[in-house]
């Protein structure tokens, strides 16, 4: 493996190249892996050409102001009153949170500001396990949800409450396997997985989606919305992560980033005229609207210089 200066040299060497070619010639070349699909499958590639036929949105048409005008969503019932009336009643466990917060430095610690499962999210994550006290959580897509997740769990039960967590993860991390967590780890992609693990969830116990958030063929997305959630029982609390309700996902990521989640659309026509589903905290929604709300559980939410992006978990129960 060549160094990563080396790897920048020679970036910036074949960029300037391919600045310099007419745009012809790299227009027919791309034509040709398009016509020929197969060509690049050995560098796990597919050249696409932007179309309405194709899936991607044209990326360089998308605007700021587009991704952040407000979606209506009016087929959804969102009990937003009773949204905020949980957050007051999860506040309750502020104190425990900022505790964990300011714990001395430890590989022991959670830190509330890494950049995958953080702040506001991972707090109303923390007290939702102290109210409910479930029994058992699978979490499909781990790390450090799981981490906040296993200090609920272990102050459940000092209570006197049991709890078991079960991971599935196909790419752990180390912060799951070298955190000393009490877990059961299945380390393989959900669409592989049993149903009958999703089957031993009972009332008040979690299935915690943080997975791909794309919806394709095959992809675990579709297994866990088609398949999972029809399955399993009521009174269970499910969990979907980067959700941003009412609004699109953040400009950075589709503009500069280009990424093309669309999780959020099949849950959204999910939702629509469910009744077997209810909404009961959208965290980005009350983020947005519902601050000094909020700010009873997570101070820090005051502290955010723009409203929008800095939180994104959607939780649903099944009646």
């Amino acid at each position: 493996m060549l160094p990563k200066f080396v790897n920048n040299i020679l970036d910036n060497l074949f960029l300037a190249i391919l600045k310099l070619l007419p745009f012809r010639i790299v227009n027919r070349f791309l034509w040709l892996f398009q016509r020929n699909p197969t060509l690049a499958d050995k560098w796990e590639y597919s050249i696409r050409k932007f179309h309405y036929y194709e899936p991607l949105p044209e990326f360089s048409k998308i605007t700021h102001e587009q991704v952040l005008q407000r979606r209506s969503s009016s087929c959804i019932d969102w009990h937003l009153d009773a949204q905020i009336d949980l957050v007051k009643e999860l506040s309750i466990y502020s104190t425990e949170i900022q505790e964990l917060a300011n714990e001395q430095a430890s590989d022991a610690k959670f830190d509330f500001f890494n950049e995958f499962y953080f702040e506001l999210d991972a707090a109303i994550y923390y007290a939702l396990l102290r109210k409910v006290k479930p029994s058992t959580i699978i979490e499909i897509g781990c790390g450090y949800s799981t981490q906040i997740a296993a200090k609920a769990i272990a102050k459940n039960q000092q209570e006197g409450k049991a709890g078991k967590i079960i991971c599935i993860e196909p790419y752990p991390e180390p912060q799951l396997t070298e955190a000393n967590l009490e877990i059961q780890l299945i380390p393989g992609r959900v669409e592989t997985i049993d149903m009958k693990v999703f089957e031993q969830l009972g009332a008040d116990d979690i299935l915690f989606i943080d997975s791909t958030h794309t919806v394709k063929f095959g992809s675990d997305v579709c297994r866990e919305i088609l398949d999972i959630l029809p399955i399993i029982s009521s009174g269970v609390w499910i969990h979907f992560h980067d959700i941003f309700f009412p609004y699109d996902y953040p400009p950075k990521w589709l503009i500069e980033q280009r990424r093309a989640w669309n999780e959020q659309y099949m849950l959204e026509a999910f939702l629509a005229y469910n009744h077997k589903f209810e909404v009961v905290l959208a965290n980005h929604w009350l983020s947005v609207d519902y601050p000094q709300d909020v700010a009873r559980l997570w101070s820090g939410v005051l502290d955010w210089k723009e409203p929008y992006h800095h939180c994104g978990s959607l939780w649903l129960r099944k009646k």
